[in-house]
C-alpha cells in the first residue's frame, strides 16, 4: 500500500466546519411504537416473492460492453454502484465470422460486474495513477461533503432508518449523546441485513446502542481521517478495511464530512483529462443499444 504521505499544514478553517445538526427523531410522530412487527409480520416479510420487488424499481440496469472505455464506466459509478459488463456485439463483417451467418445467439451474454469497490481498489494498487489526483489534502478537494445531521445512541433503530428512508442517505453517523456528540458508531443500510431471520423485527425498538451490543456485539467504531489527510489516505482505508465511506472528523472527534467511493469516483472522472462531449455521446450510444436489448 502506498505509504501514509506527510501531512500539510492546517487549512481554513472554514473548510472544516459543519452546519450538521442532531436529529433527535420526535419530528416523526408515527415512530412511537414498533409492537405491530410481530412474528407473523416476519414470517410473510420472509417470504415474500422477489418477483414483487422487481415493481419498484424506477430505475434500469446500466449495461455497458467490455470494450468500453473506462472514463465512460467511471461516468455512470459516479451515481451507481455498480454496472453490467456483457460481450461485445460481433462485427458482422468480421473475418473471424462467415458473411452470412447470423450473429451468436448469446452474443450479449453477461460476462461479469464492475462495482465501485473495483474502481477503488484499481486506484489503490495503480497508485501512479494518483500522482496529480489523489495526492491533495481532501479540504482541497470538494470530495468530502458536510454531514447533514448526526443521530444520539439512544435513537430507536426503526427512527434511524426512517431518517436514512427520508433524506435518501446510505449511513449516518452516530454519535455519544449532546452536548458532546462524538462519533461513537455509523449505522447504514447494511445493518438491516438479516431482520425477521437473524433477529426479530421487534428489536427495531431498541436504542442503537442496544441493537448494536445485542446483535453485533460491538458498536463498531467506524473508520475516520481529517481534512488534512491526502485523498490517497482515504483510498487506502477503504480498501484495507472494506468500507464504503471514511468519515472525517475534528480534533474534538466530531464528525464534521464524510468520504464515500461516489464522491472519489466523481472526483476522479472530472480530474482526467478528457473528451467530455464524447463521453456524453458514447453515453446516449449505450442507453440506445440497452434500450434495442
Amino acid at each position: 500500500p502506498p505509504p501514509n504521505p506527510p501531512q500539510p499544514a492546517s487549512t481554513s478553517t472554514s473548510t472544516t466546519s459543519s452546519s450538521s445538526k442532531t436529529y433527535t427523531g420526535k419530528e416523526n410522530k408515527e415512530s412511537q411504537s414498533f409492537d405491530i412487527l410481530d412474528e407473523k409480520t416476519s414470517t410473510d416479510f420472509s417470504s415474500t416473492p422477489i418477483q414483487s420487488l422487481l415493481s419498484h424499481r424506477n430505475t434500469s440496469s446500466i449495461v455497458v460492453h467490455e470494450s468500453t472505455p473506462l472514463i465512460t464506466v467511471l461516468f455512470h459509478l459516479k451515481t451507481a454502484h455498480r454496472v453490467l459488463v456483457v460481450e461485445d456485439t460481433p462485427d458482422p463483417h468480421s473475418h473471424s465470422h462467415h458473411h452470412h451467418s447470423p450473429p451468436p445467439p448469446d452474443s450479449h451474454k453477461p460476462i461479469g460486474v464492475i462495482t465501485q469497490s473495483d474502481i477503488i481498489k484499481l486506484l489503490y494498487h495503480n497508485n501512479h495513477f494518483l500522482d496529480n489526483v489523489a495526492l491533495v489534502p481532501l479540504s482541497d478537494t470538494e470530495v468530502p461533503k458536510p454531514v447533514k445531521f448526526t443521530l444520539p445512541i439512544t435513537t430507536p433503530v426503526h427512527v434511524a432508518f426512517q431518517k436514512l428512508l427520508d433524506e435518501h442517505l446510505s449511513a449516518v453517523p452516530v454519535t455519544s449523546v449532546p452536548p458532546h456528540a462524538k462519533l461513537m458508531c455509523n449505522l447504514s443500510a447494511s445493518d438491516i441485513r438479516g431482520i425477521g431471520v437473524l433477529f426479530p423485527f421487534k428489536s427495531l425498538s431498541y436504542s442503537v446502542e442496544k441493537f448494536f451490543l445485542k446483535f453485533r456485539h460491538s458498536l463498531r467504531p467506524p473508520v475516520t481521517c481529517s481534512l488534512n489527510n491526502w485523498l490517497v489516505v482515504a483510498i487506502t482505508k477503504m480498501v484495507l478495511f472494506g468500507i464504503h465511506r471514511v468519515w472525517v472528523t475534528d480534533n474534538e472527534e466530531h464528525v464534521t464530512h464524510v468520504v464515500t467511493m461516489s464522491d472519489i469516483i466523481h472526483y476522479l472522472w472530472t480530474s482526467l483529462d478528457g473528451d467530455i462531449e464524447q463521453v456524453n455521446q458514447q453515453n446516449d450510444e449505450e442507453n440506445k443499444n440497452n434500450e434495442k436489448e
